[in-house]
């Protein structure tokens, strides 16, 4: 969020909530936007998380559909090299706890690696307003059941689902790690925020499978390799635009 010349509070980055760029499946009704707050908290957030990863390489085959997810300015400026998959619960957030799913389009650009999110849902009103207004995140809501941390974790909603499995080690270490989200704003501005995390990782297999019209194709779906987290620790930096470029952030 950018600060206001009175040094009041942030202004929002996005404006035009339904303009935000996100597959099908992410598109809000006018009667869901209606009944959307707009007093959320902006960026910076602080986070205390569980979750559960995965990810496949973007091979030939799913190549051209994982560019198909990307909104045009973003398909313009990188290549896709991998997909990713997370459920997410935040124990502690600006808005409060709740729980996430996405799916994610790892790039390679002009400006070093990033990530990209075309689908995004979670079960949280306020999460909704902040992805979409903070970091141009097509956010939609969605029911979830199940850990993140074990077992089989399902997450739904108007025409989409994800159910992950995870094989998880018993073997756990710390892990840290930053990433750089790529985003597109409903104006066509690229919006670049860095995502800092830490906590304790094991390694995984991870069974998903998926349903979408918008997602089939490059969600990563079948036996992933795939990590489970717990204790994190997760920052979201605000964005800039245009997306910065190449270059390290600490936390």
């Amino acid at each position: 969020m950018r600060r206001r010349a009175d040094g009041g509070a942030p202004a929002p980055v996005v404006r035009d909530l339904a303009g935000v760029p996100g597959t099908a499946e992410t598109r809000l009704r006018a009667d869901e936007l209606a009944g959307l707050a707009t007093d959320v908290p902006g960026a910076p957030w602080t986070c205390r998380v569980d979750a559960l990863l995965w990810w496949r390489v973007a091979g030939r085959p799913v190549r051209a559909a994982a560019r198909a997810a990307l909104p045009p300015a973003v398909r313009a400026s990188a290549a896709p090299l991998v997909r990713v998959g997370a459920l997410v619960r935040y124990h502690h957030s600006p808005v409060g706890p709740y729980s996430e799913v996405l799916g994610a389009v790892g790039l390679l650009g002009r400006a070093g690696p990033a990530l990209h999110v075309p689908f995004i849902a979670v079960d949280s009103a306020a999460s909704l307003v902040a992805g979409r207004r903070s970091w141009a995140l097509p956010k939609v809501l969605g029911v979830f059941d199940g850990d993140a941390r074990g077992g089989a974790v399902r997450a739904a909603g108007r025409g989409w689902g994800v159910t992950a499995v995870p094989h998880t080690s018993r073997v756990a270490a710390p892990g840290a790690g930053a990433l750089r989200l790529l985003q597109q704003g409903p104006d066509a501005r690229l919006l670049g925020a860095f995502v800092l995390g830490r906590g304790r990782v094991a390694a995984a297999r991870v069974d998903v499978a998926v349903t979408g019209d918008g997602l089939t194709g490059w969600f990563p779906a079948g036996r992933c390799w795939g990590a489970v987290v717990s204790g994190g620790l997760l920052r979201l930096r605000p964005p800039s635009a245009p997306a910065p470029t190449r270059g390290a952030a600490s936390a």
